[in-house]
């Protein structure tokens, strides 16, 4: 069984991972046509009818979760302070501008072509490869500093060992797992918390790479962990975009 574990007072807008034996859902497109037609909106955005535009792809309808599930909206992203302040003011408008911080062309990099992404729980994005196995999992907390997470996880005694700092793509970060979470099977995972200016000064941008056993495979089942070696490229990539002045 395979738990991720956050901090409760930091948990708000956290990404995590279902603990879960094998993993339900359907484990094709739903709902999924090409050519999907596309509306435009406010400036900045596109709307989908309720596909992925990239893709062709169902998006919700793939989600494991779909009542929590938002179709993704194209929406051009703030940075640095000004997407912090959107985070803090509009949170699901922020939502859509994280998983609008990629480009297909990137995606197609780093998931490979066929993937599909969405809104989960109006705070965070999720991008999925096409087999539903590898994904990049983004949120963005604009209350805490780095050396905020890192004091209180160090500081309990139930997460220090779980704790290592690094850096990605020149930036300070902290990452968060347990050795079942990287031993090649079932669903192994890099939570990252990673600083987008200042290790003291409030905001972190949270990914979670997360590479998962097909659906309807058990926990044992082995996974190939050179899929995420993408991590630091797919972090610097948003970085870059969502706060290039850093």
């Amino acid at each position: 069984m395979r738990r991720t574990i956050t901090a409760p007072v930091l948990a708000a807008g956290a990404l995590s991972v279902a603990c879960t034996t094998t993993i339900a859902g359907n484990p094709g497109p739903a709902d999924g046509v090409s050519g999907s037609t596309t509306v435009q909106t406010s400036a900045g955005s596109t709307a989908t009818d309720g596909r992925n535009s990239d893709s062709g792809q169902g998006a919700c309808g793939r989600s494991s979760k779909p009542e929590q599930c938002t179709q993704w909206t194209r929406t051009t992203p703030a940075t640095g302070q000004q997407l912090l302040t959107t985070v803090k003011n509009n949170p699901a408008t922020a939502a859509q501008m994280l998983c609008s911080a990629l480009t297909g062309q990137q995606l197609d990099t780093h998931l490979g072509p066929g993937h599909y992404r969405y809104i989960e729980a109006g705070t965070g994005c999720a991008m999925w490869s096409a087999d539903d196995q590898l994904a990049i999992r983004v949120g963005v907390n604009a209350r805490y500093p780095l050396s905020e997470y890192l004091t209180r996880f160090r500081n309990d005694p139930r997460l220090a060992s779980s704790v290592s700092e690094l850096t990605i793509a020149g930036a300070p970060a902290m990452r968060t797992g347990v050795p079942r979470e990287s031993d090649g099977k079932g669903a192994d995972t890099e939570d990252l918390v990673v600083a987008v200016g200042a290790p003291d000064k409030p905001g972190v941008m949270q990914v979670q790479v997360l590479l998962r056993q097909p659906r309807g495979k058990p926990d044992s089942t082995p996974v190939d962990r050179t899929r995420l070696d993408m991590r630091d490229t797919a972090v610097g990539d948003l970085l870059t975009t969502l706060f290039p002045s850093r």
